[in-house]
């Protein structure tokens, strides 16, 4: 009977040592878990971080892009091309297009159209894939891309017919629209006598 009960409390013991070691280890992982936890939580904060950093830099970036397009848009060498051009473009004539000169001097600013609308369409494909502050380059070219697109669509819709291809100067063509479009809009804000009661829009 001594050796039963011996028994009974030596079992007794045996599952309360257990029981102890259980809880124990349970604790020992709850505390591992919370580290872990802990640990995550402060790399996905350094990633956020690093993420901030990554897109302020990277807005800087487009900013800075966008002015120095804009001064090498004005460089002498863009300025020769443009003087050429602009001997018989008026961009701003809506009467006035590329139709609308005569054939010598078609010839004489094809090369040089051929150029400023290559030149226009890199600004383009540029800011549809964010390279470039949208905002800032329209406050430079908001007005100018659709002027040159306008006064130079037939002579876009030759080389595209010539080529077989609809889609060249495309970025160019999508730009002018939506540009155009944010043109009509602020001319109507402009237009209502009390834009100037809040911020002036740009």
């Amino acid at each position: 009977m001594a050796t039963t009960d011996l028994m009974a409390w030596l079992n007794l013991l045996v599952s309360a040592l257990t029981l102890i070691v259980f809880v124990v280890s349970i604790r020992f992982l709850g505390r591992q878990i919370t580290e872990q936890q802990r640990q995550i939580a402060q790399q996905q904060l350094q990633i956020e971080k690093a993420d901030q950093q990554v897109s302020k830099e990277h807005d800087w970036n487009r900013r800075k892009a966008v002015v120095e397009l804009s001064l090498d848009y004005s460089s002498i060498e863009r300025m020769d091309v443009r003087r050429r051009l602009e001997r018989y473009a008026d961009w701003y004539d809506p009467m006035q297009d590329y139709d609308t000169l005569a054939a010598g001097q078609q010839r004489e600013i094809d090369a040089d159209l051929k150029q400023v609308l290559n030149y226009l369409e890199g600004i383009a494909v540029a800011i549809k894939h964010n390279v470039y502050d949208r905002d800032i380059a329209y406050e430079f070219l908001g007005a100018h891309v659709p002027a040159v697109y306008r006064w130079s669509k037939p002579w876009i819709d030759r080389m595209r017919a010539h080529a077989g291809d609809a889609s060249i100067l495309e970025a160019v063509e999508t730009l002018s629209a939506q540009w155009e479009l944010r043109n009509r809009d602020l001319a109507q804000v402009l237009d209502t006598p009390t834009w100037r009661e809040g911020k002036a829009p740009t």
